[in-house]
């Protein structure tokens, strides 16, 4: 009987175990719940006050400085575990830095050129008075994520934890407090939502990373600089371009929905994906901050044991994410209608069906971390790819019967095959038996027809 309690037991000595992977992981997660707590308690008040078509503009503008936001640093901060020595270290944050600059100032020319055949093209010439936020948006971006990967490197998770709430607070009060006394615009969510990175990264700024950062600036060697952009050159080449497309897949309902059907309708789907991913982000966002460091750190001292993390970080993923998603899938349209109220009542049958597509991507956002460690993220590259155009596929349906909820469910279902695909070529590197995900797959599948039968 006492054999029971063996599991329990080792697990709060590993969190009691200070550096500890189960620590780190406690740390991070509870720092990101906190901060999804805090967001989804502002988010009725937010919905409410400034209503659908304020929110669809809101989600086309984040979505626009999301699909650059891999681009700013070309993802070299991803790179700063896996340093070989110190002096590559410094290097990458050096070509981080440079790549914020460069790329901020790119940005901000070309809006100035052609910002008037984007915003026709979207359908949201509203946006005019604000697009030269993005720029701001990427800037401030970029060194969050510098900023981000530092910390890491540094397994100083509490003040990133500490970070992630303050920034949420500060952002989701000035957002509140921007529409009932300014303007219950667009803007308003704009400008509060910038807001959360320049407070997250003046968390992040440790004294630790000050006084590293001293040195790096008196680093100026061009030669050394040159040869580490070379020797990590597949972050910028593949890691920047997955995400790129990863992002601009994720995006796509954003930039389809407001050519194709309107803005009132992006802000029922942009509603809908951001109180489906609560759970999911909640749960991605913290375990792979983690699992980052600690499969680099395996892969580089025992190759032979990161298919052993990655069976058990699976394991506990799938079934975190799939409980709370299949609750949002079966009450979603009743949440919304007691939340938000009647009009935003079809964003409620929008989460039910998104709560599916999106359960797989609990295990396999974090584990997509494999492909770097392993150093095969091209591909990851050529996954991301060809699963665009099956995402733009399942939207077409939409189209083509002039109903946007096929487009939803076709979006749902084009999302299992593509987060499927990437486990089971994550499970084919780490040399584990892939029957594990095709029970899961199964499950989901019939549970996923059953309630389309329910709903619709």
């Amino acid at each position: 009987m006492f054999h029971s309690f063996r599991p329990f037991r080792e697990f709060l000595l590993s969190l009691k175990a200070k550096g500890s992977f189960t620590q780190n992981l406690a740390i991070t997660f509870s720092g990101t719940v906190a901060a999804q707590a805090i967001g989804f308690f502002f988010t009725p008040f937010i919905a409410r006050i400034y209503g659908p078509q304020a929110y669809g503009l809101f989600a086309l503008f984040i979505s626009i400085t999301g699909i650059l936001s891999p681009m700013v640093t070309l993802q070299y901060p991803a790179a700063f575990v896996t340093a070989r020595n110190e002096r590559d270290f410094r290097n990458l944050v050096q070509l981080s830095l440079l790549t914020v600059f460069f790329f901020t100032i790119a940005v901000l020319i070309f809006l100035w050129l052609f910002r008037n055949r984007v915003l026709i093209f979207f359908n949201a010439t509203e946006l005019n008075n604000y697009i030269f936020l993005i720029p701001v948006y990427i800037f401030f971006m970029g060194i969050e994520n510098i900023l981000l990967g530092w910390s890491i490197k540094r397994k100083e998770f509490k003040l990133s934890a500490a970070g992630k709430i303050l920034s949420v607070i500060t952002s989701k009060a000035l957002t509140v407090v921007w529409g009932l006394q300014i303007a219950a615009t667009s803007l308003g969510m704009i400008v509060g939502n910038l807001l959360t990175y320049p407070v997250d990264s003046l968390l992040k700024l440790s004294k630790g990373i000050q006084k590293e950062f001293k040195q790096i600036l008196r680093n100026n060697s061009v030669s050394t600089r040159w040869s580490t952009f070379k020797n990590y050159k597949a972050y910028p080449l593949y890691v920047t371009a997955g995400l790129l497309f990863s992002n601009f897949s994720n995006q796509l309902p954003v930039y389809y929905f407001s050519v194709v059907f309107n803005q009132s309708l992006v802000g029922y789907y942009a509603l809908a994906s951001s109180l489906v991913t609560i759970p999911v982000s909640l749960i991605i966002s913290s375990s792979t901050t983690v699992f980052l460091q600690k499969a680099a750190e395996v892969f580089q001292n025992d190759p032979g044991q990161l298919k052993h993390l990655v069976l058990r970080l699976y394991k506990r993923l799938f079934i975190m994410g799939f409980l709370p998603l299949l609750g949002i899938a079966v009450f979603g349209d009743y949440i919304f209608l007691f939340l938000f109220g009647n009009d935003w009542k079809e964003a409620g049958l929008f989460a039910s069906v998104l709560a599916f597509g999106v359960i797989f991507s609990v295990p396999a956002s974090p584990l997509t971390v494999v492909f770097r460690v392993t150093r095969k993220e091209q591909l990851n590259f050529i996954i991301n790819l060809i699963f665009i155009a099956i995402r733009l596929t399942g939207l077409l349906w939409g189209t083509f019967t002039e109903n946007i909820q096929h487009s939803i469910i076709g979006l749902s279902l084009a999302s299992i095959a593509w987060q499927a695909t990437q486990l089971f070529w994550i499970f084919h590197i780490v040399a584990l038996d892939k029957k594990r995900i095709v029970r899961d797959i199964l499950i989901v599948g019939f549970l996923f027809y059953i309630l389309m039968l329910v709903k619709l």
